[in-house]
């Protein structure tokens, strides 16, 4: 059974394509919620833990400037530590 859940708005989503009905969306959330009194918070800090490490390995990087001339023995501008020929220049 697949539940989206929205811990701001505290409402739950199945799916259409969930069709195992073994339990319903309601008793899921209501055993969640009864085994983790604090559920909603506990989501609402996970979430921002997460989008803090995203924010932290995701960093953007600037492509190399077109107009500049990169030699075949020059360090890759990629990073890699390689030559340039060995490297995204092959």
């Amino acid at each position: 059974m697949t539940v989206f859940y929205d811990y701001r708005k505290a409402s739950t989503h199945a799916p259409e394509y969930s069709s195992d009905s073994r339990i319903s969306e309601q008793e899921l959330m209501g055993s969640l919620k009864q085994a983790y009194a604090n559920l909603d918070s506990l989501l609402a800090q996970r979430h921002l833990v997460l989008k803090k490490l995203f924010r932290r390995t995701h960093v953007r990087t600037e492509s190399p400037k077109a107009n500049v001339k990169i030699g075949r023995n020059d360090p890759c501008p990629c990073g890699s530590g390689k030559k340039h020929k060995k490297c995204c220049g092959a």
